[in-house]
């Protein structure tokens, strides 16, 4: 069994409750025997800050994961963030084609 987990408001892997939560989800698919791959919409670290979230995509506690934006780093422009939702909906549905073909 194949099970993506898809947010816009967390960090992964590093965050707070939200992320405390995709971990627990993952911990008890990944018992259960699915496959797992979490995919954040959008980016999570505030500019100017100390960032946690570093890589755009890897591997965590046996789950890929993937910041569908390609960038952990929110932007200090309106119409850059707005753009990143929109690649993101794009990466997001070209990979939901790619796994039904599969």
């Amino acid at each position: 069994m194949r099970v993506w987990i898809v947010g816009d408001n967390f960090g992964f892997p590093n965050g707070a409750g939200a992320t405390a939560r995709v971990h627990g989800f993952v911990r008890a698919l990944r018992a259960s025997g699915a496959e797992v791959r979490i995919f954040c919409a959008t980016p999570t670290e505030l500019p100017g800050r100390r960032v946690l979230n570093i890589h755009v995509r890897g591997e965590h506690g046996g789950a890929a994961f993937e910041y569908a934006c390609d960038a952990t780093v929110l932007p200090d422009s309106l119409p850059l963030r707005r753009w990143l939702r929109v690649r993101s909906a794009r990466r997001l549905r070209a990979a939901a084609r790619g796994a039904r073909r599969a």
